[in-house]
């Protein structure tokens, strides 16, 4: 992806808040995630939040790893979207 650290970044210089989820793999995991992240390093393609965001490039990056039981809301959903879904789906 592109790097969107300046737009997450305030005039202050202040990066916005995020957390980290730890995820322990192999080195055999690891070395075929890292052939991923090395793959859509060099074809990034453009952010789309509902198409090609973050969260469902880590969740490719994992899935390539074989790394399953990952909380889908934690990986594949941005946090608005997954917060916009939940609101709409309050009022049905």
């Amino acid at each position: 992806m592109e790097d969107d650290l300046e737009m997450h970044t305030n005039s202050d210089g202040v990066v916005a808040p995020h957390s980290y989820i730890h995820i322990p793999i192999s080195a055999e995991q690891a070395q075929k995630i890292q052939g991923a992240i090395d793959a859509r390093t060099a074809n990034p393609g453009h952010y789309n939040l509902f198409f090609n965001n973050c969260a469902q490039e880590v969740g490719s990056a994992l899935h390539a790893g074989g790394v399953g039981g990952v909380p889908h809301g934690e990986v594949f959903i941005p946090a608005v979207f997954d917060a916009v879904t939940w609101y709409s789906n309050t009022w049905r």
